[in-house]
Formats: structure tokens, sequence, C-alpha cells
């Protein structure tokens, strides 16, 4: 755990170090997320591994911290799940908003996108597929399968294919995975903060 400045306030963050490549840990859910802009539990240092990702609670900084960590800047982002076999990176376009009531949390369009196996996070990948689609930023070359990820839609302000509550999110797997388009479970998402310095 550290703490860090964000928009001149300190925060107390978990740090996910990776080989040489540091992430900032800012969000986490079991299945489905019940969407609000303020903060959601802390982010302890049990629920940042990356085969366990959210640990057993929810947890999320707020709109405007993640937004004060995403700068002016395209912002490259990291996800990881203990269901799917692969973990997920998105850069943002610059300017983008964080906002975790908006479709695809306000990230979603024309992204740079890749995947590559899960505990990778020590090599970024080449973000050079751009991917179209609201919040279906990685489903091109992983068709239908459980690999898939993308955030689907079930009415305004909804980002959870199938689970028909308003306000909630989920990434969702494939409709070949078993059940179909079953929602990915503890997700948890970072921000790559650059190279970490040498021990």
């Amino acid at each position: 755990m550290h703490d860090v400045y964000i928009n001149g306030v300190a925060r107390r963050v978990y740090c996910l170090r990776c080989g040489n490549q540091a992430y900032i840990k800012v969000l986490g859910w079991q299945r489905i997320f019940s969407n609000r802009a303020a903060a959601v539990g802390s982010m302890s240092a049990s629920a940042a591994d990356t085969t366990q990702p959210s640990g057993a609670v929810d947890q999320k900084l707020s709109d405007a911290d993640i937004n004060g960590l995403m700068g002016s800047s395209a912002t490259t982002w990291f996800f990881a799940s203990s269901t799917a076999s692969n973990a997920v990176w998105i850069r943002t376009l610059t300017g983008r908003t964080f906002n975790m009531n908006a479709l695809s949390m306000g990230v979603y369009d024309n992204v740079d996108a890749a995947q590559t196996a899960k505990g990778r996070c020590d090599v970024i990948p080449s973000l050079t597929s751009r991917n179209g689609g609201v919040g279906d930023w990685v489903g091109r070359g992983h068709g239908e399968s459980c690999n898939r990820w993308f955030m689907g839609h079930c009415g305004e302000s909804c980002n959870c294919y199938g689970s028909g509550t308003s306000g909630t999110s989920c990434f969702s797997a494939g409709s070949t995975c078993s059940p179909p388009y079953t929602q990915l479970h503890s997700v948890a998402g970072y921000i790559y903060q650059g190279t970490a310095a040498a021990r």
C-alpha cells in the first residue's frame, strides 16, 4: 500500500509492480458492480493478486480520483479476471473522461486494445488493434469464446449485458461460453503509471 497525491489529496492505493512496470488499482468487482461516482471500499493489497483480482468485496476509487490519475493524456488500462485466461489492455483517446455511470465507463470509443496471457502484466503488448463498437474492445479475434471481454448494455447507464438491471456494470464473455455471456468474475482494473524505479 502506498500514499499518493491525487488532485492534491493523499490517497492510500494499491500499487501493483509487475516486472519493472507500475500500475495503480482503481476498481474491482466480484461479478456485477452497482455504478456510483463516489469511492467504494478500499484498495487492499490482498485484493490485487491478478489470479483473484478483486478480492472479496467491491472496490473503486472515486470518478474524480480516477480522472486525476488519467490526466489529460492517453491512458493505458490493464484489466484482469479470475475467470478469463487472458488479460486486457486498452489505451484510451487523449482527453477521455472516466464516468462510472456512462456507457462503457466513458472510455469506450476507438481505443487501441490488446490481449495477452493473464499474469503477463510485466510486458505491455503492442496496442495497435483498433476496435470499434461501444465496449466491445477486444472481441475481434476471440469470437464468442470465454476469452471475449465486452461491456454490453441493458438500457440507459447500464453496462452489463443480460443483467436487466439499470445502473450496473460488468464484463461478459461470449455466447459459446457456459453459460452464454457469463459475467467475468473477480475483475480488477489498473491504470498504468510507467516504469517503476529500481529497487
